[in-house]
C-alpha cells in the first residue's frame, strides 16, 4: 500500500489525477489542505504533473505532500506500481501556496439572501415626500486628522513538533548529528525546510562513511526527533532537538560498530585464507578505514585489544611493542583473526603468530641470521619470510595438532601461562629467552 515518505507522481486532467496509466481518483475524491479541507471543482491545466510525497495514509484518507509542480513526469510515471485499493480520499497540500491555490478552482458556496419585499401604502399619495431635512453645520468643527495605521509586531508562534528522518538522511559532524528535512507543521498547517542539530560528543565526521553499521547495531531505519520550533515571519528556527535513537550513540556502541566493520573487512571473499597487511586489508575503501581506525600496524592492533578485550591481551600488546614495523610490515590472518610479527633477537630474527582470541601458544619461526645480516641480503630475507608465511598457511590447512607433530627444526611454541597472575611473566621471560639465545 502506501509508506510514509513514499514518492510518486501523479498526471493531472481536469476531472482525475492518474496513478498509473489506468488507476485515477476523481476530482471528488480529492480535496487541497488549506488550513481546513478545501472541497476542489475542477483541475485547472496549468500544471500536467505532480511529484509527492506521502505523509500518512489512515482510514482510507492518502494524505501527500506536493514537492513539485513540474511539466513532465511521464518516464517515472510509467514505471509506478500503485495500489488504490482502500484509498477514499487524497489530500494534498503543498509548501507553496501560491502554486497550490492555482492547481485547481475550488468549489465556492453562495449563501442565498431573500430578497427585501416592498409592502405598497394603502393610498397613493398624491403629495410628494417633503425633503429630507439636512443637519445643522456647526460652526468651527475641526476637520478628522487621518491617522497612520500602526506597524503591527511580526507574529511568533512557538510549537513543538515530531518527526521521524532516515537514518541514511542523517549528516555526521563532529559531535553532532545535522538533520535537512521538510516538517509538516500542524500549527501552521503547512510543510517547512527544518535544519537542526543533535548534539552528540561522541560523534565524529568521519563516522560519516561507515554510518549503515550504526543503523546495523541500533537496529533501526529511521530515528525519532523532537524539535522545539519558533516561527517568525514564515521562518522556522529550531531551539532545540533531540533524538533519543541518537542519544544511545556512545563509547560502547562505537566500539561495537567497529569491531562488526573489520569483521566484515575480514570475512571478504578476496580476503579469506590471506596474510595481509592493514593497507592491504583496508585498500578498497580509505575512508572507511579512517572512519574506523585512521591507525597503522601497531595501534590497529591496540584498538582491536580495546574492543575485543581478550584473554591473553597483555600478551599480544607486549609482541607490538617488539614488533618491527620499519623491516616487515604487520601482516594480518582472517581465519582465525591473527598477527605476524617481526621479532629482533641478539643472535638471529623470528616471526611470531599470534591470534587474538586463541589460547594455543605463540609459534615462532627463526630466520638465518640477525637484523644486518637479513638487510644485506635482501633476496634471501623476502624467500625466508615467504617460507614461513607459507608454514603458517600450511599450519591452517592441516590443524595445529598434526602440525606439531613433525615441525620444522626452525620452529619453537612459547606456552601462554593463565595459572595465576604471574603467568604473563612466565611467558615473557620465556620468549625474551628463545628469541636471545
Amino acid at each position: 500500500m502506501f509508506e510514509a515518505r513514499q514518492i510518486f507522481f501523479l498526471r493531472v486532467t481536469p476531472d482525475r489525477l492518474f496513478f498509473d496509466a489506468q488507476q485515477a481518483l476523481p476530482v471528488s475524491k480529492t480535496a487541497l489542505k488549506l488550513g481546513s479541507e478545501t472541497p476542489i471543482e475542477q483541475f485547472t491545466q496549468r500544471f500536467a504533473w505532480l511529484k509527492v510525497k506521502v505523509r500518512s495514509f489512515d482510514a482510507g484518507i492518502l494524505t501527500c505532500e506536493i514537492i513539485e509542480f513540474t511539466e513532465n513526469g511521464s518516464r517515472a510515471f510509467a514505471r509506478q506500481q500503485i495500489n488504490l485499493k482502500g484509498v477514499q480520499k487524497l489530500l494534498l497540500y503543498a509548501q507553496d501556496t501560491f502554486k497550490i491555490l492555482q492547481l485547481a478552482r475550488r468549489k465556492t458556496t453562495v449563501k442565498k439572501t431573500a430578497a427585501r419585499q416592498v409592502q405598497p401604502s394603502a393610498r397613493p399619495s398624491s403629495n410628494p415626500p417633503p425633503p429630507a431635512e439636512k443637519p445643522p453645520v456647526k460652526p468651527d468643527q475641526p476637520s478628522l486628522k487621518q491617522t497612520v495605521p500602526k506597524r503591527q509586531k511580526p507574529k511568533i508562534i512557538r510549537t513543538t513538533v515530531t518527526f521521524f528522518v532516515p537514518f541514511p538522511s542523517l549528516k555526521f559532524g563532529n559531535g553532532y548529528a545535522q538533520i535537512n528535512e521538510y516538517v509538516y507543521i500542524p500549527a501552521i498547517s503547512r510543510s517547512m525546510m527544518i535544519e537542526a542539530r543533535i548534539e552528540n560528543p561522541f560523534i565524529r565526521h568521519e563516522f560519516e562513511y561507515i554510518k549503515e553499521y550504526f543503523s546495523k547495531i541500533l537496529k533501526i531505519k529511521t530515528v525519532r526527533v523532537k524539535a522545539n520550533l519558533v516561527i517568525r515571519d514564515g521562518e522556522a528556527t529550531v531551539e532545540s532537538a533531540r533524538s533519543p535513537e541518537i542519544e544511545k550513540i556512545n563509547s560502547a556502541l562505537i566500539g561495537e560498530v567497529k569491531v562488526k566493520f573489520i569483521k566484515k573487512e575480514l570475512n571478504q571473499e578476496g580476503h579469506k585464507d590471506e596474510i595481509l597487511t592493514v593497507d592491504t586489508l583496508f585498500a578498497a575503501d580509505e575512508k572507511k578505514k579512517k572512519a574506523v581506525f585512521n591507525v597503522q600496524d601497531g595501534e590497529f592492533i591496540q584498538e582491536l585489544i580495546r574492543i575485543k578485550k581478550p584473554k591473553h591481551g597483555e600478551h599480544v600488546k607486549y609482541l607490538v611493542d617488539l614488533h618491527n614495523h620499519r623491516v616487515y610490515r604487520l601482516r594480518i590472518i582472517t581465519n582465525p583473526l591473527s598477527f605476524v610479527f617481526f621479532l629482533e633477537g641478539k643472535k638471529r630474527c623470528f616471526l611470531a603468530w599470534e591470534t587474538l582470541a586463541g589460547t594455543d601458544g605463540t609459534y615462532l619461526w627463526a630466520l638465518s641470521g640477525n637484523l644486518s645480516d637479513l638487510l644485506a641480503k635482501k633476496e634471501m630475507f623476502k624467500r625466508e619470510v615467504m617460507k614461513i608465511e607459507n608454514e603458517i598457511k600450511t599450519v591452517k590447512k592441516v590443524g595445529r595438532l598434526n602440525y606439531l607433530k613433525n615441525p620444522p627444526p626452525n620452529f619453537v611454541r612459547v606456552f601462554h601461562d593463565y595459572r595465576d597472575a604471574q603467568g604473563f611473566a612466565r611467558w615473557k621471560k620465556e620468549l625474551q629467552s628463545r628469541i636471545n639465545s
